[in-house]
């Protein structure tokens, strides 16, 4: 599975593409963490799989609530080991920054950071 520091290799975030800021609540935040957290300290698979599900529906209704559509033609359909992100403050907002190349079309109202200034 993919994970933060491995994403930085990636080749969407080698190319310095800009990334697409999408806010969610500190809880959800959290719950991301722990999934993230799970896979280094080598939680049971069925912990890990269920954290997993829970960071991977908080990732989907964050996309749709700010009208983000995964392209589905470049990466697939969403899951944890395809996304891309970090995961991190943001002008007093936690949320996630995924490159721009991930969606299809997003709006022109979604906040966009340049690529190095990546959440960590």
């Amino acid at each position: 599975m993919s994970r933060i520091d491995e994403a930085r290799s990636d080749s969407e975030w080698e190319r310095g593409d800009e990334l697409i800021f999408v806010s969610i609540s500190s809880d959800d935040a959290y719950a991301i963490r722990i999934w993230m957290r799970g896979i280094i300290d080598n939680r049971p698979k069925h912990i890990d799989e269920a954290n997993g599900e829970r960071a991977l529906g908080i990732l989907r209704s964050a996309f749709e609530k700010q009208g983000l559509v995964i392209d589905q033609e470049k990466v697939g359909v969403l899951s944890l080991d395809t996304i891309q992100f970090t995961l991190g403050p943001y002008e007093g907002t936690q949320g996630v920054a995924v490159p721009a190349a991930f969606f299809k079309n997003p709006p022109r109202t979604a906040k966009r950071l340049p690529a190095q200034n990546r959440l960590d």
